[in-house]
């Protein structure tokens, strides 16, 4: 059973938490996956090699590289896409929105027939009393 990260998670932040965790497998596939995607990216290139030399060294925890981190400033370079709204043509969005209102439309239709249907019980209930 092979095991699969997600596109969204393919960044050099992933690469080396899962290095750091011990997975220098998964890392360098990680790497060789946002390569494909990112022939020209030399730090990623960087990285790989170092992974497999085994030769890379851990980030300094300091809290400036911390703030960095957390900013996504390292993963600027290995973003992994854009997003899948970004991606929609004005098609693929009119169609959307018209799913959506019929949907609603649908919804709505529902909710009359088991408004009408309660009615009709509560009638009923009524007639037997």
């Amino acid at each position: 059973m092979s095991f699969e990260i997600d596109s969204l998670f393919h960044t050099e932040s992933m690469v080396r938490i899962l290095h750091a965790q011990g997975q220098t497998y998964i890392a360098t596939q990680v790497c060789e996956k946002i390569l494909s995607h990112q022939p020209e990216n030399q730090k990623i290139r960087d990285l790989l090699e170092g992974l497999q030399k085994g030769n890379i060294q851990e980030k300094n925890s300091s809290p400036s590289l911390m703030e960095d981190e957390i900013s996504g400033k390292f993963d600027d370079i290995t973003e992994p896409g854009i997003t899948f709204e970004a991606l929609e043509t004005p098609e693929e969005a009119s169609l959307m929105a018209e799913a959506l209102r019929n949907e609603a439309e649908l919804k709505a239709k529902k909710l009359a027939i088991l408004q009408e249907l309660l009615w009709k019980v509560q009638e009923r209930k009524n007639e037997v009393h």
